[in-house]
């Protein structure tokens, strides 16, 4: 149900696009539950270690946004997230976080009833956490993904 309530509160985005609702979701999700007292630290990055990995990219991968394989879209997206967060609270010297963009994006009226562009949802959340965190991470790993698959290739 805490994965559900999540996409209530991010607006919709192109189908293209879709990993970012999953993997915040996914990402979420258990942080929610952590931070309610339902699920432990330790279970939270136990689960974490074991699933992220569903998300890496895979031979002929063409990175996020053109991928359609559940491990990616769920758990690359979540990967995503996970990147985000530790890059937002490092270069805020951990004043800002993942959480800080996502409540800029709320307040900004993003959520499930709107359908929003991939740009404007990332300039939002940056805007709010006050550094360029998701749009350069959007940018590396769509571009980073296509080149690391056609290297194992």
């Amino acid at each position: 149900m805490t994965h559900e309530l999540v996409h209530m509160a991010f607006p919709s985005v192109s189908r293209q696009h879709h990993w970012i609702e999953e993997g915040l979701a996914t990402y979420v999700e258990p942080i929610a539950r952590a931070q309610a007292g339902s699920l432990s630290a330790e279970r939270f990055w136990a689960d974490m270690v074991r699933d992220m990995p569903q998300g890496q990219p895979g031979p002929g991968d063409r990175g996020l946004d053109h991928t359609r394989t559940w491990g990616r879209t769920y758990w690359g997206g979540a990967v995503f997230c996970l990147l985000a967060d530790v890059q937002f609270r490092e270069r805020t010297g951990n004043r800002r976080g993942l959480q800080h963009a996502l409540r800029g994006v709320l307040a900004a009226g993003g959520n499930i009833d709107g359908e929003w562009t991939m740009e404007r949802t990332l300039s939002a959340g940056d805007d709010a956490a006050g550094v360029p965190v998701l749009k350069e991470l959007y940018e590396q790993m769509n571009l980073e993904t296509a080149v690391v698959s056609q290297s194992r290739g």
